[in-house]
Parts: structure tokens; C-alpha cells; sequence
């Protein structure tokens, strides 16, 4: 599976995620005021691949197929705060 890399960060900001721009792009999500998660896209990257969306899933506490969804916005960012609540990210 692939994604491409200008979906993701569409989707992210869609969905309350925050852009900081360095030597790659970071992505957090903040929650109550609070970063809850992040994660990292580099530039040079159009497409993302199977091993590094298993990495930005696993950082972001969602599964492979939870973060397919959220990027093709079948999954709400309310989806994702209920997920998060599950996992005991946030309260």
C-alpha cells in the first residue's frame, strides 16, 4: 500500500493536526491545550510506503487500516479522539 504524501498532510490538517516545518514536516495533534501525538514526513518523500505508514500509525496509536481510513476521511477526527480515549492517550 502507498499513499501519497500531499493526501497525508491534507488529511492531518483536516483534522487538527498542526504543521511545523523543519528539516521535515511534523504533524502534531494537540488535545486540552497539550501535544498528544506527532509524527514526521520528510520532504523528499511524494509517496509513503507500507513500512513507513506502519511507523506513522504506530506513532499517531492508531492501526495501519484505522490510519488508511483517516487519511481517505472515512475516520473523523472525533473517530480519532474516541480512539485515542480507548488507548488512554487522553482523558
Amino acid at each position: 500500500m502507498t499513499l501519497k504524501t500531499r493526501n497525508i498532510e491534507k488529511s492531518l490538517m483536516k483534522k487538527g493536526f498542526v504543521e511545523y516545518n523543519t528539516h521535515h514536516r511534523y504533524f502534531v495533534f494537540m488535545y486540552d491545550g497539550k501535544i498528544q501525538v506527532k509524527t514526521k514526513i520528510s520532504h523528499s518523500h511524494s509517496e509513503i510506503g507500507d513500512d513507513l505508514i506502519a511507523q506513522m500509525s504506530k506513532q499517531l496509536n492508531m492501526s495501519k487500516n484505522f490510519f488508511k481510513d483517516f487519511i481517505d476521511c472515512t475516520k473523523s477526527e472525533k473517530e480519532y479522539i474516541e480512539e485515542l480515549r480507548d488507548k488512554n492517550i487522553i482523558d
